[in-house]
């Protein structure tokens, strides 16, 4: 076996080690993200609703791109998105003009959550991590090879999963210059103590009774979690 070989596989047998731990950890914590993705989920089918209403929700011949649906939030000084799931559109070029074989799908019982950090001297972020949550629990999508940074971004996660279900307000109100929605600038002194703007306050309106439910489902199925 050559020297190359063995290095590799050194370094998958490294990379399966490192994934099991990070799985435990989320093990560990799987009723609060189970919670979460679907507190989250009922705020994006919220979203939509409300978009519908408005005339801005899915087009006649269905999503060319992913729709503004989700929510953005600052975590001290990194960035937590959560968006729904989401297929892309099938399309294909023919004589320089593109055609739509098959429209975008939103999964709204689906949360794709990446962990960002704003880059020094660069405009834009950058993922530290992202994982998707479904009915099958929460799978890593992307991570960062140093094993202790990972173990942070997955904390500020979890910690941010368990902050929702405690006081969604108080995490979206961390947002002070932003809309915790749309991510638009705020500018009356309402929505900048509550971090989100006028328009996006309205998908919030079922929040309260949503916990609720959701505490009262999870607290059933394990007594020994509590949130």
């Amino acid at each position: 076996m050559s020297k190359a070989v063995m290095k590799r596989e050194a370094q998958l047998t490294a990379h399966y080690a490192q994934k099991a731990e990070y799985d435990a950890i989320f093990a560990g914590n799987k009723q609060a993200i189970n919670a979460c993705g679907e507190l989250l989920s009922s705020i994006f089918r919220a979203e939509e609703r409300i978009r519908t209403e408005d005339g801005h929700g899915k087009p006649e011949g269905g999503y060319l791109r992913r729709p503004p649906i989700g929510v953005r939030l600052e975590i001290g000084d990194r960035y937590l998105t959560a968006v729904p799931g989401f297929t892309h559109p099938r399309k294909r070029w023919n004589n320089g003009e593109i055609s739509i074989l098959s429209p975008g799908e939103l999964h709204l019982d689906e949360v794709y959550v990446e962990v960002l950090i704003q880059q020094k001297d660069l405009k834009g972020k950058s993922v530290m991590l992202s994982a998707n949550i479904n009915e099958d629990g929460i799978k890593l999508c992307q991570w960062r090879q140093d094993p202790a940074a990972t173990k942070m971004y997955i904390a500020v996660m979890i910690d941010t999963f368990k902050d929702l279900l405690d006081d969604p307000y108080k995490v979206f109100a961390q947002n002070s210059d932003h809309c915790s929605c749309c991510g638009k600038t705020l500018t009356d002194a309402i929505s900048m103590t509550r971090g989100i703007g006028p328009e996006c306050i309205r998908y919030f309106g079922h929040l309260e009774e949503t916990i609720r439910e959701i505490k009262e489902k999870y607290r059933d199925l394990d007594a020994d979690w509590v949130c």
